[in-house]
Formats: C-alpha cells, structure tokens, sequence
C-alpha cells in the first residue's frame, strides 16, 4: 500500500508539472523520483549488509504455552536498519503442514550486533518435535516504503513437553521385583535398609553411615550410599507402542505423547520403577529408559522425540520377550494395556478430560 502512494503521489506531481509546465513541479517530481530511487537502492545496500541466524536458548516448551524464541540479526555495515521482517516456519516432524509466522525487528549498526534479538512469542498446540527455520527475511528502507528480500538458512528443534495432569493411579496390593542388578544411577532419595539394594548413589547430608559402600568408597575415595528396594516396590515395563497401519499424524502423536508423559508421571510419584521401552526402527531393536524424576521424564520424552519409532506389528512382537512380566503397554490407538488387561481407552478429542476424571485400577 505504501509502495503504490508513493507511485501515485509521484506520478500525480509529474502530471501535473507537466500538463501546466510549472518548473516548481517539474522539480518537486524531479527530486520525488531521485527520493523513490534512493529509497530502493538503499533497502537493496542494507540487504546485503544483513544476515540472520538463530542464537543458542533453550530448547524446551510446553504444550498450549506461550515460549520467546530469539532470532538475531548481524549487520556488517555501519547503516542501522530501522525495519526488517523475518519470516519463520514452524514444523512438526513428519507433518505435511507447515505454519508461517512474520514477525519485525531492526538491526544496529556492526558495533552492536549482540543487542540485536528479535524475539517472537508463539504456543505450540501439540507435543513433539517443532522444527522452527528461518528461509527468507526482508529489508526496509528508512521509510519502510520499499523493501528487498533474502533467503536465509539456520533453523532451531524446540522439544515440546507435555503438562503433567496428575492423573490417579491405584497399584495393585503387592509389588514385585524383577531381582536386577545394582545400577550406577542418581536418585533424590534416602536409601533404606531393607533386603535388595536398589542402587549405589553419591553421599548426601543426612544418609546413615551404616549404609556406606565401603568398598566401592575405598575405591573412589568419594562415600557412597547403598540404596535398598522396599517390599512395596513395583516395577514395570512400558512398552510405547508406535506399530500401526498408517503412520499417526501430529495430533494423534500430540495424544500419545500427553497420556504417556502423565502415566509414567504419576507411576514415579508413586515410588514405583518404571522401565519405559519404545521401538528404534533405525537400530531395529527397543531403545529403554529408566526415568527416576520429572528432570529424567522430560530427557527421556526428547530422546523418544528424536528416534524415529515407526514400526510394524511384526517388529513389536518380536520384542516382547525383552520386557519382564509387569508388562504395560500404551499405543497409539490411544489404549492402555496392563498383563494383557484393559485398563482404558482414551479418545483424541477428550483425553485431558479423561486423564483428569478417572482413577486408573491396574
């Protein structure tokens, strides 16, 4: 709109200089068009003048929550740029559809590229892997009236996590443990002496010194702490189940990735161990975890984001006998399975509701 004034406004004053032959009109047209052609050599100049890459800042958002994503411009010439837009595309992995956001900003002068973020805030509405790239910015003229464009290549993964929905689960009367071998892990907890140890972890103000490892501590010369099971222990083995058909689209992998996130959730609140197992189609084999606490949970929802989980039943099936016998299974139809017993089914369209309003019964 601004281009098309600026063109009429020049064209009216260069008519009417000459349909009365006014040389103060000739003039103004004159010094209009020198105007308009340094408006746009200018934006062409600074064009070049500018490149955008996206800084490091962190990765991880949460679903339906406004997140800043920086963007920043280097400017190689002394000229500031007053107005430049950037366009971003946001992209969900293995989504066909490809959302476009234009935001604005400036660039100072070479000496202060640092301070020259431009930040833009959006909401994700799914869970997942969100690819977020910048292919083309603008550049104004000091008008903003005309303006020239370039192709840019930098791009950022942003890992979109579920909120935890504190769903309620209710264990079985007796726990059951598997008899695994001590593990090198972390843990927030104070050990307790009871039969089996759990884990071997570093020592922290207020452990008991009776339950040091004096050999591995002697060893190390760091104290370390034996952490023991209790009776009332339980642990499972959830299988992700990613087989299927047709490969789910971002919403449906949006729902799988919420009811998963909020089940291995509450399970941890619940002191129980949890082994989660998915399928990695890339090794053709179960890539596992063994998350302990929320900080754990959210590493291992970036690393299943990462793997590319797409299978066939076949390849599932041929797994199972990896998994103990507290076996648990969530698959992508949105079923929820416990030692071959139905436990739900949750549906796309209401599944928070679902999660929220239901006492699970294993």
């Amino acid at each position: 709109m601004k281009k098309f004034t600026a063109f009429a406004l020049l064209f009216g004053i260069w008519y009417l200089a000459g349909m009365y032959r006014n040389k103060t009109l000739m003039t103004a047209a004159i010094c209009a068009a020198i105007a308009v052609l340094v408006l746009i050599v200018s934006a062409r100049v600074m064009r070049h003048c500018i490149s955008v890459k996206i800084p490091p800042q962190n990765r991880i958002a949460y679903k339906n929550t406004e997140k800043l994503f920086n963007v920043q411009a280097y400017n190689k010439g002394i000229i500031p740029v007053n107005r430049m837009s950037v366009m971003l595309n946001l992209k969900y992995k293995n989504a066909k559809k490809i959302s476009r956001k234009k935001f604005y900003g400036s660039a100072s002068g070479k000496k202060d590229n640092d301070s020259n973020l431009m930040g833009f805030y959006f909401i994700a509405p799914y869970c997942g892997a969100l690819t977020l790239s910048v292919k083309k910015f603008r550049v104004y003229d000091w008008l903003s009236i005309f303006s020239s464009g370039k192709r840019a290549k930098c791009s950022e993964e942003l890992f979109i996590l579920p909120i935890d929905r504190n769903i309620q689960i209710q264990l079985p009367p007796i726990g059951t443990y598997d008899g695994d071998p001590v593990t090198m892990l972390n843990s927030d907890k104070k050990g307790n002496d009871n039969s089996e140890i759990r884990l071997i972890r570093e020592y922290r103000q207020g452990d008991l010194y009776r339950h040091l490892h004096r050999n591995y501590t002697a060893r190390t010369g760091t104290p370390w702490i034996k952490e023991y099971y209790k009776e009332n222990d339980f642990v499972f083995d959830l299988l992700l189940d990613t087989s299927g058909e047709l490969p789910p689209n971002e919403e449906d992998m949006d729902a799988f990735y919420d009811i998963s996130y909020s089940v291995i959730s509450a399970l941890i609140k619940s002191e129980a161990i949890v082994r989660v197992h998915w399928y990695d189609k890339n090794k053709k084999m179960l890539a596992s975890e063994t998350p302990q606490n929320t900080e754990q949970l959210n590493h291992l929802m970036t690393r299943l984001y990462q793997t590319d989980t797409e299978c066939s039943p076949s390849d599932i099936q041929g797994t199972s006998s990896e998994l103990g016998k507290n076996k648990m299974v969530i698959n992508t139809r949105l079923e929820w399975y416990f030692m071959e017993k139905h436990i739900f089914s949750f549906t796309k369209q209401m599944f928070h509701s679902e999660l929220a309003g239901n006492i699970f019964v294993l």
